[in-house]
């Protein structure tokens, strides 16, 4: 068997594999969850690393096996970083509009606070009482 330590002598996937990375795809994009790595140990003898990745599903704890081959591992934990890349910034992204909503509601009621100096309503953003302020004047 050859050396296979550069990445073009690296063995092309399998159908097998190119499925199973696919199904791992599909499932880090769907569910959040942690990828897990382990060693075995048999007869003071370590294998390993193996990795898996963990999430839970209709309230079960479901597990997908990724493998312990180096391409396989280094392709999930690409995934993986760039799947928290995008929840990173979804969450920097609802983090300013709950900052916008706040400065909005702060802003209608400033306006309702002068609206009523002048003897005007709000309901909802139409301005009611037009009438009542003319016939003062």
């Amino acid at each position: 068997m050859e050396k296979q330590d550069f990445v073009d002598q690296i063995a092309c996937y399998t159908a097998k594999t190119r499925g199973k990375l696919h199904a791992l795809y599909d499932c880090m994009s769907t569910t959040s969850g942690s990828i897990q790595i382990s060693y075995r140990r048999v007869r003071g003898t370590t294998y390993g690393p193996y990795m898996s990745y963990r999430f839970r599903e209709n309230g079960k704890q479901c597990c997908l096996y990724i493998g312990s081959s180096r391409p396989e591992q280094m392709l999930a934990r690409q995934m993986m970083h760039e799947k928290f890349a995008a929840d990173k910034e979804r969450h920097a992204m609802d983090h300013l509009l709950i900052q916008a909503r706040k400065q909005v509601k702060e802003s209608k009621k400033n306006l309702e606070q002068e609206l009523a100096k002048v003897g005007l309503t709000m309901k909802g953003w139409e301005v009611n009482g037009w009438r009542k302020v003319g016939a003062r004047r």
